[in-house]
């Protein structure tokens, strides 16, 4: 039968344990930020990057800030943030949201977010979902009118998943990105696209996006266009070699990874 010093040693052992694990639960967010930043830090430019426009490190954007508490917290971390934001052909306006979440009286506008946004300091990518041929005039009317407008088109990467829509934005002034799930399966080879001239259609358009699973399919099908992609796997930051190649890679614009902080949505 286990002493009452031994019982005493126990009991203080167990609620030394509860209590280290409740406080590692409070600031898990902050200890996962720490050491995300941590392991970013230890990527390196090669030659080609560091001779460029944009070193290496710039290239690295932080994924879903939907908030403006998240941008807050991120925007002295990262030189840029991708922000999901979808278009609402009745009312005409953006709201900040990622689908498959809804629209609602408490949805984030785009005003809102960008009246908190330093244009001037972050760049911003906005996924931009319910953009089509039809209701593109709409949608970059809403845009072209703000305050913020021109800042956008300087700071701002607009991506689109509307081949169409991609080129009137781009053909208006706006630094543009067409997803490639824009492009129906039944064109997604050289010999299709060539033959629709969306190549021609997108010789505005500066970029193209998607995952980096389908950078090959992307450099095959776009031969020449910058690409901007996504790595969303957390153990890209225990294998930093991943992203260590989308970095190296002279195609590769922009990497967004996906960033565990408090406020994420």
């Amino acid at each position: 039968m286990p002493s009452i010093r031994q019982r005493k040693i126990t009991r203080n052992v167990l609620i030394s344990l509860a209590v280290s694990a409740a406080i590692i639960f409070y600031f898990r967010y902050d200890l996962m930020l720490r050491f995300q930043l941590w392991r970013l830090g230890s990527l390196h430019c090669n030659s080609v990057q560091v001779k460029s426009k944009n070193p290496c490190l710039e290239r690295i954007w932080a994924h879903r800030v939907n908030s403006t508490v998240r941008y807050q917290l991120l925007k002295s971390k990262f030189p840029g943030m991708e922000t999901d934001i979808v278009f609402n052909k009745v009312t005409g306006a953006f709201s900040v949201y990622h689908p498959p979440l809804v629209e609602s009286d408490s949805s984030l506008s785009l005003d809102e977010f960008l009246g908190q946004v330093d244009l001037q300091q972050s760049s911003i990518w906005l996924d931009t979902r319910g953009v089509d041929s039809l209701n593109a005039p709409m949608a970059l009317a809403a845009l072209s009118s703000r305050p913020w407008s021109e800042a956008l088109k300087e700071k701002a990467i607009i991506e689109l998943y509307n081949v169409s829509a991609a080129q009137y934005f781009a053909a208006n002034g706006y630094r543009v990105s067409l997803n490639l799930l824009g492009v129906p399966k039944a064109k997604r080879n050289r010999e299709s696209i060539l033959a629709e001239g969306i190549e021609m259609r997108l010789r505005q358009v500066q970029y193209v996006s998607q995952g980096f699973e389908i950078i090959p399919a992307l450099k095959r099908l776009f031969p020449g266009k910058k690409i901007i992609t996504w790595d969303p796997r957390i153990g890209s930051f225990f294998k930093m070699k991943r992203l260590q190649v989308l970095l190296d890679d002279p195609d590769i614009d922009i990497i967004l990874v996906n960033i565990k902080s408090r406020y994420r949505k």
